[in-house]
């Protein structure tokens, strides 16, 4: 129950500015209107930026339930894109908010093209950073066997010495992962530190949620998970590592 509510609390917040804004005129809530000087607040078409506002918070609410519905049915991806669109609405609803002012020659309008700007120079590079990481992410972690050590390449590389190891096996499952501590989970892909059930905490390069999939163990608590979309390249790493 705690869960499903931490899940659910960003759209119920929504909602409820939503409802706040459009239905009970707490114009106080849109951020610039509520900063604006007396004179600046004559320019604005207050009713209608709220209802439009109002609207907005509704249409975030529901791209954000979206999401989460898409990955609880096992559409991770799908559900990690609705964040693309809903940072794709918030910067339309800046734009878009510029309408409302009834005088666009003034001083406060010219305020809010800088104001336009300045959220656009913040946004394109998380934009491009979070672009590039998913990039990252989706580049194969390689295998190699340099002398005695097994090194995985990639994003949360890690290698592991042959003597540590204790056991390598191809397994069809594996059990499901509880939480991420420290990597990237986007769609079917994993990588990093993760909690598994049953099996604890263990590095993880997954690229697929289907089998097979190597399982190293090595010293006493330590495990590498690993595979590919394809299975011939996860069982070729196999062959090799356990050879």
């Amino acid at each position: 129950m705690v869960r499903l509510f931490v899940f659910l609390f960003t759209p119920m917040l929504l909602i409820l500015f939503g409802i706040l804004i459009k239905y009970f005129k707490q114009y106080w809530l849109i951020a610039g209107y509520n900063t604006a000087s007396k004179k600046e607040k004559e320019n604005i078409d207050a009713e209608k930026l709220g209802a439009f506002i109002g609207n907005v918070m509704f249409v975030l609410a529901a791209i954000n339930l979206s999401g989460l519905l898409l990955r609880y049915l096992g559409y991770r991806l799908l559900g990690d894109l609705t964040w693309g669109l809903f940072i794709i609405v918030i910067i339309f609803t800046v734009f878009r908010g510029q309408s409302f002012y009834k005088e666009s020659g003034s001083t406060n309008g010219k305020m809010d093209r800088l104001s336009l700007i300045v959220v656009l120079i913040v946004t394109l590079p998380i934009l491009m950073f979070v672009g590039g990481l998913m990039w990252y992410g989706n580049v194969t972690n390689e295998v190699t066997v340099e002398g005695d050590i097994i090194r995985i390449s990639g994003m949360y590389g890690t290698s592991v010495s042959r003597e540590a190891i204790t056991s390598i096996e191809l397994l069809n499952e594996i059990p499901n992962i509880e939480r991420k501590l420290n990597g990237l989970n986007f769609g079917n892909i994993n990588k990093g530190v993760f909690r598994l059930a049953d099996w604890g905490n263990g590095w993880v390069y997954l690229e697929s949620n289907k089998g097979p999939y190597v399982v190293i163990r090595y010293n006493i608590e330590g495990l590498i998970v690993i595979n590919y979309k394809n299975s011939e390249d996860t069982e070729r790493v196999y062959a090799m590592i356990s050879n």
